[in-house]
Order: C-alpha cells, then sequence, then structure tokens
C-alpha cells in the first residue's frame, strides 16, 4: 500500500499556501469568533458558514448552550469538507489511466536484415 504522505507532497507548496490563506485569515474572521456573525458584513457571514471554522463555531455553541439542537446545517457542512478532502486526498493515490496504443501499420521490410548468413528459412506448416 502506497503511503499518503508522498501523496501530500505533489500538489506541492503553492497549493498549501493557498489553502493557509483561505482557512486561516478568512475562514477564523468570516466564522465570527466569539462575537458572531452579527459584527461582520453579511456577504463575509455567509462566506464563514461555508467554511470548516464557521461551521464548527455553532455546531459547538448549539452543543454547548442549546443542548446540541439545530446541529444539521453545521454538521453537513463539517461533513462536505471531510468528504471532499477524503476525495483529493485519494486523486494521488488513483492508478494512473492507461495510454491507449494504436497498432501501427509495419512495412513489409521490417525484419528483412534480420537473418544471419547461411541460415535457411523454411516454410511454416500448420
Amino acid at each position: 500500500m502506497r503511503e499518503l504522505t508522498p501523496s501530500l507532497a505533489k500538489p506541492g507548496p503553492p497549493l498549501a499556501a493557498a489553502l493557509v490563506l483561505l482557512f486561516v485569515p478568512v475562514g477564523v474572521p468570516a466564522a465570527g469568533g466569539p462575537f458572531g456573525p452579527v459584527f461582520i458584513t453579511s456577504w463575509y457571514a455567509h462566506l464563514g458558514t461555508a467554511l470548516p471554522a464557521g461551521a464548527a463555531m455553532p455546531a459547538i455553541r448549539d452543543v454547548i448552550s442549546f443542548g446540541g439542537q439545530a446541529l444539521a446545517v453545521p454538521l453537513l457542512v463539517l461533513c462536505l469538507w471531510a468528504g471532499i478532502s477524503a476525495i483529493v486526498l485519494a486523486l494521488p493515490l488513483l492508478p494512473p489511466p492507461r495510454r491507449r496504443t494504436e497498432l501501427a501499420e509495419v512495412p513489409a521490410d521490417v525484419g528483412a536484415g534480420l537473418t544471419q548468413p547461411g541460415m535457411k528459412l523454411g516454410k511454416r506448416t500448420a
């Protein structure tokens, strides 16, 4: 079985940097943090609810304060992110696609120089 670590190295540092920039400086403040989405602009609050941090914070708050009520949307968002992450991590582990090769026409004189001097070739009988 192939290791998972080499598959993570394939996309490289640019993808890792882009994801860090998406989730840390955009995702955490968009989630509203301890203040909630009331104190940030509405479009930024909607963006935050679609990111993992924005879904996890209301889920934790609902479990602690309200006994786990209204967890469907935050858990759905977290499950979607987990599924997308699993698919992205599994992509480099897939076998490469088979290349389709076409049969080329072989010229009639291809095997002309393969016989040795003095060698007699007989006819094949089936």
